[in-house]
């Protein structure tokens, strides 16, 4: 039996859900043969079947997921003995190219989530809102643990992009991130070729320039780029931008 769960393409841009549906396979049920413009995920509830994709021949089995990518022909078949049951949803946008790792096509899964997504045709007007919840809740759990590296110098540079305004210091952010200051420092100079403490700085200064195009005081910008001493900011500002502050005010750059 085939069933689908029309959804409507709202053109999401990071994640957008097309298609949702459920289906128990006849024996030998073959699909494929098609080149589409989006990711087709299939999550087998029972039975068992073959996919033949440009990465090799592999069985799918009960709890697993296999993966079609997008202008790739793959060809599927449920089993002649044992046809597969799967749920399905196809999907595009810059976030789906997660379901592009490497080689891999098939993954081991419980279904949790396949399941939730079956209540999708109980809502009305928040179906592709709920659906795109889910698999980035499925995405999650199928990718985020297969790294345990953690991206440290990510993490340190957003930290500062969203805190330069508030009293922050290479021993706080370390302290935050977990890592001891000298490794962190390390890897962040090495990443961006600046020191911690130079990131923060160009930060202040640049976000410090633009608000005094914006006609704050400079009083006022000292403050909001997170510096408690007008006088310490505009003998900081003088350094980097080679005018003080009331002059860049004034006459601009």
């Amino acid at each position: 039996m085939y069933k689908e769960i029309l959804l409507i393409n709202r053109h999401f841009k990071d994640l957008n859900p097309l298609l949702l549906g459920t289906e128990d396979c006849k024996s030998g049920h073959c699909a494929g043969f098609t080149v589409r413009d989006y990711y087709l995920v299939h999550f087998v509830k029972s039975g068992k079947g073959v996919i033949k994709s440009p990465y090799g021949t592999f069985p799918v089995k009960k709890n697993q997921i296999f993966v079609i990518r997008p202008n790739e022909i793959n060809v599927y078949r449920a089993d002649k003995d044992e046809p597969w049951d799967y749920i399905w949803f196809g999907c595009n946008g810059e976030t789906a190219k997660c379901f592009s790792n490497g080689d891999k096509v098939v993954y081991d899964y419980n279904g949790n989530i396949f399941y939730e997504l079956l209540n999708t045709s109980k809502l009305n007007n928040m179906r592709e809102e709920f659906v795109t919840s889910k698999i980035l809740e499925l995405m999650c759990e199928l990718f985020d643990k297969k790294d345990n590296s953690v991206n440290y110098t990510q993490i340190c540079a957003d930290y500062i992009d969203a805190h330069f305004m508030e009293n922050i210091s290479v021993d706080s952010i370390s302290k935050i991130i977990g890592l001891n200051r000298r490794y962190l420092s390390r890897i962040f100079k090495k990443t961006y070729n600046k020191t911690i403490q130079e990131y923060i700085i160009d930060k202040r200064i640049n976000q410090a320039k633009k608000l005094l195009t914006d006609k704050y005081m400079v009083y006022e910008v000292a403050q909001l780029c997170g510096y408690e001493d007008v006088f310490n900011f505009s003998r900081m500002f003088k350094k980097h931008v080679g005018v003080s502050p009331n002059f860049y005010k004034n006459n601009g750059a």
